[in-house]
């Protein structure tokens, strides 16, 4: 049995198929049955192991049930511990019979890109150019929100002109949930009265899940996204130890157990089929992790892969970015950034697995983990950066 709250100990015992027919069938058609459940978008029913953090959304999403505007509220935490999904969960389900509009929004691009896409996905249709003035799109969201809207900026931290919170928040009846790795690096980047916003009540911060937290959240997957019996006594625990409390690794650890499996024509998760399973699931979210980020972060991942060397000093990537940022930046509606703002991009890069940091300060050195993978963005440096 899975308690919502609470460590639940128990081990999971093999389902045996109730036929043979049923067991060929089974084989035949592979023996990951649903791969939407192993998908970051998909949304479970029930969120585990998360009541503390989903009472303080409740209670700043309160507003909402009056119809009134709801609170800003401040999400941080490491990547793949469930920030997004928790939010989804409180707006989507918990709040599902309440009227207001909400929406998930882009936050690695532009200030006036962010504001458009706000407004596009208003239930209310608006007709403004993703190029116009901030206080064009600014007033578009004025004229069409007629009731609360909460608008969700996830990865907050890629933002590169944050006074598009203030754009946010100066129109009636909307609200900012923000999603961030490092609250207070992001707090120190708004001015100061927008801060005031996101108070330590409206702050909210979570951890990584214990291990038997984490077997709880990975077994609906197992019943419903694979055939019975593929996972035997031990593999959850297995996998969720191995994965220090990451739900998003140990999710994809799992389904790639599934996939290595169905590749050896195994009838269930052997040793060696989990064994191997980590190393794919880092390279799945390695993949997926880089197509999320903005081209600023993309393009310091391609000097460090194009810098000739396995480890790369920082004084000398900030010199290849000052070298090559011009002309990578040339046809955009932005332009370089700071020294810090690189050291920023640097530590999103260590945070997602991509670049390995070698030493602190100025003696840091960088290597980027898999070479083969490319960014999925066109930036024209030449072979000899």
């Amino acid at each position: 049995m899975i308690a919502t709250d609470g460590i639940t100990s128990r081990k999971l015992s093999p389902k045996r198929c109730p036929s043979d027919l049923l067991c060929y069938l089974s084989k035949r058609s592979g023996m990951i049955t649903d791969r939407w459940l192993f998908d970051d978008d998909w949304l479970p029913e029930t969120l585990y192991h998360r009541r503390s953090e989903r009472d303080q959304l409740l209670r700043a999403f309160e507003p909402l049930t009056d119809s009134n505007r709801a609170e800003d509220v401040l999400v941080s935490g490491p990547s793949g511990v469930g920030k997004t999904t928790s939010i989804r969960h409180v707006l989507r389900r918990e709040l599902r019979d309440h009227v207001f509009d909400w929406s998930m929004v882009n936050s690695s691009n532009t200030r006036s890109a962010i504001l458009h896409e706000a407004a596009v996905k208003h239930r209310i249709e608006t007709a403004v150019r993703p190029q116009a003035p901030a206080e064009t799109l600014t007033s578009a969201l004025e004229r069409i929100v007629d009731r609360p809207y909460v608008v969700v900026l996830d990865e907050a931290d890629t933002i590169r002109d944050l006074a598009v919170v203030r754009d946010l928040l100066d129109v009636p009846m909307v609200s900012v949930v923000a999603i961030v790795h490092n609250p207070r690096e992001w707090l120190t980047r708004l001015d100061e009265d927008v801060q005031t916003y996101f108070s330590m009540r409206s702050q909210v911060t979570l951890e990584r899940y214990s291990e038997d937290e984490l077997a709880d959240i990975l077994e609906p997957r197992v019943e419903q996204g694979l055939d019975p019996g593929v996972v035997r006594d031990g593999q959850l625990e297995w996998i969720s130890d191995e994965v220090a409390g990451v739900a998003r690794y140990g999710i994809k650890s799992l389904l790639s157990a599934a996939e290595l499996a169905e590749e050896r024509d195994h009838d269930y998760l052997h040793e060696r089929d989990v064994r191997d399973s980590f190393e794919r699931a880092r390279k799945k979210m390695r993949q997926s992790g880089l197509r999320s980020l903005p081209f600023g972060p993309c393009l310091i991942y391609e000097l460090l892969r194009f810098a000739d060397a396995d480890l790369v000093e920082g004084s000398r990537l900030h010199s290849l970015y000052e070298t090559h940022a011009p002309d990578a930046y040339a046809d955009r509606d932005h332009e370089p950034v700071s020294r810090r703002r690189v050291n920023d991009y640097l530590a999103k890069l260590v945070e997602y697995d991509l670049v390995r940091q070698h030493g602190e300060n100025r003696w840091a050195e960088y290597e980027v983990i898999d070479q083969g993978l490319e960014a999925p963005v066109q930036l024209g440096l030449p072979a000899d950066a």
